[in-house]
């Protein structure tokens, strides 16, 4: 699969619908091309603090990211830089077509959960 990220540079007809589901491909391989064109936006979504009673939060898709990579314990934050997403564990800035298993498996998890969320949202 972390060979499938390099792919980021698809023009956006042939990665995204523009309707739900957006696509983040079978095995979750166009997440990097999903967060380059759309990391910025904001949407809102709950925070790890919904579990503790705080509703929903309007943040970027990376502030979004960051903060569940970094409750999980997989991440500190993910971010672009130079046209480039890294993500940062334990202060180390790694490309994200670099990062370990478990980034590149719940990445396309969260990503599912935000963009039904805000869909949903937007009917």
């Amino acid at each position: 699969m972390l060979d499938l990220l390099r792919e980021r540079y698809l023009k956006d007809e042939e990665i995204f619908s523009f309707s739900y589901p957006f696509l983040l491909g079978k095995m979750g391989e166009l997440s990097g091309s999903f967060l380059g064109t759309y990391g910025e936006n904001v949407i809102e979504f709950p925070t790890p603090d919904f579990l503790i009673g705080e509703k929903t939060k309007k943040q970027t898709y990376f502030e979004h990211l960051s903060d569940w990579l970094n409750h999980i314990g997989v991440a500190d934050n993910i971010f672009t830089d130079d046209g480039y997403i890294f993500v940062s564990q334990n202060k180390n800035k790694l490309k994200l077509e670099n990062v370990g298993v478990g980034v590149s498996q719940v990445l396309p998890v969260l990503l599912s959960c935000m963009i039904k969320t805000h869909t949903e949202k937007m009917k």
